[in-house]
């Protein structure tokens, strides 16, 4: 056999391309095979991108591949971190987001309605963030240490007091007493007869201008009466002379007595009858409610819940009523005589002050008014006075007020 010099060289370099060939084909393979597979499941390596869980209270969200941080995490979540606070922690595999929330409570003062969330806050706090400063007599729905719970409705009261003095007279009386210095027969005006004052100083207290309460402070007889008094002659005459008996007769005549007597008797008769109807005036049957009103009361605004025993006015303050009576309703105003313009409770007449029997509603009794047929109310009141029969009597501003209205049945609500 003939041995040629190089021959097994080249046999070597075939076979070495054969094995380059082959692995430049499978790794071009890898790589077509890599790329289908991005292409297909949209894959992409970024070295920034970080997996997050996050926690929102009961929720629990994982999201990958967030390249925008935390931010982008929380707006692809869809969380309103409006009020809460935001703590995140980077750990090995992933970032953890905590989303604490604190309440959210709706605070009502002066007209106005202010939302309000804090973090770990009580009632007093919340106020103090407003700025609302409280005088020694408002008050708060709730304890100032209190710790606020989301959906909490806080209520201020500006209270103000308001004193009051009415004046009522004092009748005098009227005496007679004997005077043997005067003639039997005649009547003498000895002290002319004062009426005397009484004052009598009266509280109110209102609550967001509305009158929650009233009480007597004083009574003071600022002016003394003084009686009137009439010396009634007892003296005897002297005895006329014989010869001039007729005369004298005729001087001291009983029919001129009789008339004198006659006279005074009827002044007497007609300060006892003046006096008689200052004492026992006509009480005139009208009633209460909006002094805007044609017939003193106003359209429905509250709701009443019998379930739950409540009433809810119109500015969203819930009532509790411990009864509801069916009565009767009637009206009354002002009297023309001022010194009747007072109840039996000492409380002068006015809008908001109801008479009713002690047996059905004591007097002090706060109650709520409302039309039987749901149509009208009158609103808050108080049992000041009472009637002379079994119905709810309602004050109003003027008569015609009391007309208008007339006699309806009325839901008594017992506040309280």
């Amino acid at each position: 056999m003939v041995h040629l010099p190089g021959l097994e060289v080249i046999k070597t370099s075939r076979r070495a391309k054969t094995i380059i060939f082959l692995s430049a084909a499978i790794v071009l393979a890898v790589v077509i095979a890599a790329f289908v597979f991005l292409r297909t499941f949209d894959l992409e390596y970024n070295p920034d991108a970080r997996d997050y869980v996050i926690f929102d209270g009961d929720k629990v969200i994982a999201l990958s591949d967030c390249v925008g941080g935390a931010e982008e995490a929380i707006e692809r979540a869809k969380i309103n971190v409006g009020n809460a606070d935001i703590e995140i922690t980077d750990e090995a595999d992933a970032t953890i987001i905590t989303v604490e929330r604190y309440p959210a409570v709706l605070v009502f003062c002066d007209g106005e309605e202010t939302l309000v969330s804090m973090k770990n806050a009580t009632v007093g706090e919340v106020i103090e963030r407003l700025g609302i400063t409280l005088a020694d007599i408002d008050t708060l729905n709730y304890a100032a240490d209190e710790p606020i719970a989301d959906g909490m409705k806080i209520k201020v009261g500006r209270v103000t007091i308001s004193d009051r003095s009415v004046d009522e007279e004092i009748p005098f009386e009227t005496l007679y007493e004997n005077d043997s210095s005067i003639e039997k027969g005649k009547v003498v005006l000895k002290t002319e007869g004062k009426t005397g004052v009484l004052t009598t100083t009266y509280r109110y207290t209102y609550e967001n201008g509305l009158l929650v309460a009233f009480e007597v402070l004083s009574r003071e007889v600022t002016t003394e009466k003084t009686d009137e008094v009439y010396s009634v002659g007892t003296k005897e005459p002297p005895k006329p002379a014989k010869t001039s008996s007729s005369g004298k007769t005729n001087t001291s005549s009983s029919s001129g007595k009789t008339n004198t007597s006659s006279g005074k008797t009827n002044t007497s008769s007609s300060s006892s009858s003046g006096k008689s109807t200052a004492s026992n005036p006509s009480v005139s049957t009208s009633g209460t409610g909006s002094s805007s009103a044609k017939d003193g009361v106003h359209s429905v605004t509250c709701t009443v819940d019998t379930d739950a025993k409540t009433i809810t006015t119109a500015d969203g303050t819930v009532y509790n009523y411990s009864k509801a009576i069916s009565m009767t309703a009637t009206a009354y105003s002002y009297d023309s005589n001022p010194a009747m313009n007072v109840t039996s409770s000492g409380v002068p007449v006015q809008v908001g002050v109801v008479a009713a029997l002690p047996k059905t509603l004591p007097q002090g009794t706060k109650v709520y008014i409302v039309g039987a047929s749901g149509t009208w109310e009158y609103g808050f009141a108080t049992v000041g006075d009472k009637p002379g029969s079994d119905i709810i009597d309602l004050f109003m501003e003027t008569e015609k007020q009391c007309n208008n209205f007339g006699v309806r049945s009325a839901t008594v609500y017992i506040v309280g």
